[in-house]
């Protein structure tokens, strides 16, 4: 999801300990990209969100494929496959699975620097 953006503040990071005046660039990194990293968390937030209180009013696996498919309309980089099953066992499994990602896309939100947005794990 947010993979390849932190892969490349990783990578520019890494160039600015290399370049020295590592203060200065961190500084203007955060200006500049943290808003926009953050915007788009925020929006991921309410996406995944969204989608687990659709998933909890599914009663059947029709239902449940229903509210992926709209998942995936709002934003394709989420990598959903429909279930074969929908089941309290598929229930508890989706909602880990949305704890971990608001988690992380939590600590972007709460972000002050680059810095910090790249310490934040990615599930």
């Amino acid at each position: 999801m947010y993979k390849q953006g932190v892969m490349a503040i990783g990578a520019t990071l890494l160039f600015i300990g290399c370049a020295g005046n590592e203060g200065l660039i961190l500084g203007e990194m955060t200006k500049k990209l943290l808003p926009d990293l953050q915007k788009e968390a925020k929006e991921k937030k309410v996406i995944l969100l969204t989608g687990q209180k659709c998933l909890h009013k599914a009663k059947t696996i029709e239902k449940a494929n229903i509210c992926n498919m709209k998942i995936r309309q709002k934003d394709p980089d989420f990598e959903m496959e429909d279930f074969s099953q929908w089941t309290s066992k598929e229930k508890k499994e989706v909602d880990d699975i949305v704890q971990e990602h608001v988690m992380f896309l939590d600590c972007i939100l709460v972000s002050k620097t680059i810095s910090e947005a790249t310490e934040c794990k990615e599930p």
